[in-house]
């Protein structure tokens, strides 16, 4: 049984990967000839020029350390490095934030220092937004096109584009899920009124600055962020549909207050894992490093209609704008470390969501995979940075102002609306 759901999975999947079904894109790309990413090189560099690549990760990618991902890493590059004679690669490992970070480090090797600039960042979809908004990327789309061999998923690739082109070349991603003990839930909850029926406290981020979960929870419930002329807009009465089910929750005592100051997954996830809560919202990646566990998945959030709310973030290799323009050679590598057959692996060993289905065929037949597969399909690309600024800190406030009773679910969608900017 468990291996007919998975067929089903990867065929849906698939499915939803054709070349025709990618409504982000505004015209469908030409396809190009199988690329070579093994052992036979289109690229030779002659062992007597050699050639220092410079990729920059953040510390969760390093290949250094006993981890198999670590191993995995560095035996894809050492295997780079013989199929190139000359190619000398270095790795710079970079933090997700501060002075030393990987947005901070781009923006300033890229003012002061151009020629510092590494060849090839690995870059999550926040970041690759940021920088191609700054200029400070390459677009794949300049040089080639995404290889269809590969299936992306939809949600995945779209969380890779920006300014109708492909920022960065995708090879894995990250996404909520919500996760329950078996000792919570008779079956697992997939609507609100599953959640409003059951008698289990669960928890959500609705702390977090940019409002994700509740941003996630109005589209499900049919509101739109934009209307028909790129105005940001707010429906009123999905809004209000989703403030309701907080305010039901609360008065139900299954939603407790601290709900307001987690700001993420990564604290409701502690708290799911180390058992203070039953039930609440989790990031694939711990919750792949704790199975096989006592968590049983949900997948998506729940919803109202059951269908589910999820956003998927993509990591992507990304071609920094270098003065003297992107090295063929760190191409040739992007796609090296992208080929699924790598990327497969590598993903399951980092607890990262595969970027398509070739690499998902690439995981064992078990639940893990099954919810990989269930992710990659069913959540939607994470809204831009611009979106989450603007709508982030309006739809937190009116699910704090809901929440603690200071307005009702109609007032403080009102006030929503009413706090949108005007044009």
């Amino acid at each position: 049984m468990r291996a007919v759901r998975l067929t089903l999975l990867l065929a849906a999947l698939l499915s939803a990967c054709a070349p025709g079904s990618r409504a982000t894109d505004p015209a469908p790309s030409t396809p190009e000839p199988a690329l070579s990413t093994g052992p036979a090189s289109t690229l030779p560099v002659p062992p007597d020029t050699p050639r220092a690549l410079t990729i920059w990760v953040p510390p969760d990618l390093s290949p250094d350390g006993s981890g198999e991902a670590a191993i995995l890493f560095a035996a894809r590059l050492q295997a780079f490095d013989q199929a190139h004679p000359g190619a000398r690669l270095q790795v710079r490992i970079k933090g997700r934030s501060g002075p030393a970070g990987m947005t901070e480090a781009l923006a300033a090797a890229y003012q002061a220092a151009p020629s510092v600039l590494p060849d090839l960042a690995a870059l999550d979809a926040v970041e690759l937004a940021g920088a191609a908004s700054a200029e400070r990327i390459a677009f794949w789309d300049d040089m080639s096109s995404v290889p269809e061999s590969w299936a992306l998923a939809d949600a995945i690739l779209a969380s890779s584009r920006t300014g109708g082109g492909v920022a960065g070349l995708p090879f894995a991603a990250e996404a909520d899920l919500f996760a329950y003990r078996a000792t919570a839930y008779t079956d697992a909850p997939r609507t609100w009124t599953d959640l409003l029926t059951g008698s289990t406290v669960f928890l959500l981020p609705l702390g977090d600055p940019t409002a994700r979960f509740t941003l996630g929870q109005y589209l499900a419930a049919g509101g739109r962020l934009r209307d028909a002329d790129g105005a940001p807009t707010l429906d009123r009465l999905a809004l209000q549909e989703v403030l309701s089910f907080y305010v039901a929750a609360r008065a139900g005592g299954l939603l407790p207050l601290t709900s307001r100051q987690h700001e993420g997954s990564d604290t409701t996830g502690e708290a799911l894992l180390s058992g203070k809560i039953n039930a609440g919202l989790i990031a694939f990646t711990p919750f792949a490093a704790s199975a096989p566990g006592d968590l049983l998945p949900v997948g998506p959030s729940p919803t109202g209609d059951g269908q589910g709310a999820c956003f998927v973030r993509a990591w992507t290799w990304a071609l920094p704008s270098r003065p003297s323009g992107p090295e063929p050679l760190a191409v040739e590598l992007a796609r090296w470390l992208s080929d699924p057959e790598f990327s497969g692996p590598w993903t399951r060993a980092l607890g990262l969501l595969p970027a398509g289905a070739t690499a998902l065929g690439t995981w064992p037949e078990d639940d893990l995979t099954s919810l990989a597969g269930l992710l990659a399909a069913r959540c939607a690309p994470l809204p831009t940075p611009d979106d989450l600024a603007l709508f982030g800190p309006i739809l937190r406030q009116a699910a704090e102002a809901a929440l603690t009773g200071e307005l009702t679910p109609e007032a403080a969608a009102s006030r929503a609306v009413q706090a949108l900017p005007r044009p």
